[in-house]
């Protein structure tokens, strides 16, 4: 059972956490791979790989409609410190997540002008 693998580290990552505080907005999503034993946990950046969702409306055998929402993973190029990387590898990936930086900066400064000139 996977849940066996990953107790180890836990309660260390809290402890970590406890010791070192993230800042105010940050938070850890932690991702642990499929495999074992795992080679550790790394700190890493987030990578861009994402699922493609697939939507399919279904009939319960009662006759009413559901959802079910299915996928497929849609790979990219990675860095090799990103969390898909490292999963890959057999690492457990740590990427710290901050809330207060989600802002894309550079459209923001470039597109401005033009954005308020059409809509305001």
């Amino acid at each position: 059972m996977l849940r066996l693998h990953v107790e180890p580290y836990i309660f260390p990552l809290i402890a970590h956490l406890l010791e070192h505080p993230l800042p105010k907005g940050t938070f850890l999503n932690v991702n642990f791979p499929d495999t074992d034993p795992i080679r550790g946990i790394k700190l890493a950046r987030h990578g861009m790989g994402y699922w493609l969702e697939s939507i399919s409306e279904r009939l319960h055998p009662e006759g009413h409609l559901y959802y079910w929402l299915g996928g497929k993973w849609a790979e990219h190029p990675e860095e090799e410190d990103s969390d898909v990387r490292l999963l890959e590898q057999g690492y457990a990936a740590a990427v710290p997540i901050n809330l207060n930086t989600v802002t894309d900066h550079s459209v923001l400064t470039h597109h401005k002008e033009r954005f308020d000139k059409i809509f305001l």
